[in-house]
């Protein structure tokens, strides 16, 4: 189900009123498959729930698919762990 709504920003109500529309699409979380809606204009990858560092986009020029080349990972509501991919690649086992 689309919902669409048409809001006018404070700012441009100022500067004539502009009203723009949002758009909410559905997804799928990549990280627990669960549905999600979202913004069109923000187009998440994760939901709220599976967010990896504050960032619920795909990174794509990361050198690790796991964390966001950091080597360190923090879910929401979780201590922060290390990157299980990135401690593997400097011991040279994932080279191999």
């Amino acid at each position: 189900m689309m919902i669409n709504k048409t809001v006018i920003h404070p700012t441009s109500a100022r500067l004539g009123g502009v009203k723009t529309s949002f758009k909410r699409i559905k997804k799928t979380c990549l990280g627990c498959c669960d549905p999600f809606t979202c913004y069109a204009h923000h187009n998440y990858d994760y939901c709220r729930d599976c967010a990896v560092n504050g960032n619920r986009y795909i990174v794509r020029n990361s050198p690790c698919s796991e964390c966001d080349g950091s080597g360190w990972i923090k879910f929401p509501n979780q201590l922060l762990r290390r990157c299980k991919l990135c401690s593997l690649a400097q011991k040279g086992i994932l080279t191999q």
